[in-house]
């Protein structure tokens, strides 16, 4: 039986899906675009931050979210694209898959994944590659036995 191996490159505000065809020939086959991501945290949210207010000294003081607002994005979307490979998973779209993505968001995706995706990742590469050709991607992809 053929392994139907996908190429996930991401990064937190795109994602990039390839289908291998051959080896060295890629097919993009889908796009995931989360544009929250790129915009600055005070356009994501108006609310103004929490005050608490001291008991014993005078003043207020301002209170930052216990996780920012660009994590908090980063996490929907690593969440968006986990829930599009889970689906693809079950179809039995692919048996395995590299993971190509931005640095800072590589972990953050990693963590979103489910059991059955994370078993058919054959390897990572820690590179924001979302704005290179697929020859370009093929050449980063990692020796796997």
């Amino acid at each position: 039986m053929q392994k139907e191996t996908w190429i996930v490159v991401a990064n937190k505000e795109k994602a990039r899906i390839f289908e291998v065809e051959k080896f060295g020939s890629l097919k993009e086959i889908h796009t995931l675009i989360h544009p929250q991501s790129g915009l600055k945290a005070d356009e994501l949210y108006s609310d103004n931050m929490g005050c608490t207010t001291e008991a014993f000294r005078m003043g207020q003081h301002m209170m930052e979210p216990a996780t920012t607002y660009k994590v908090k994005e980063a996490i929907i979307f690593a969440r968006q694209i986990s829930k599009y490979l889970d689906a693809e998973k079950k179809t039995g779209s692919f048996t395995r898959m590299f993971l190509m993505a931005e640095p800072s968001f590589l972990g953050v995706l990693r963590n979103e994944l489910s059991a059955s995706v994370t078993k058919c990742v054959e390897a990572e590469v820690s590179k924001d590659l979302t704005k290179f050709t697929a020859g370009e991607i093929w050449t980063h992809m990692p020796v796997v036995n």
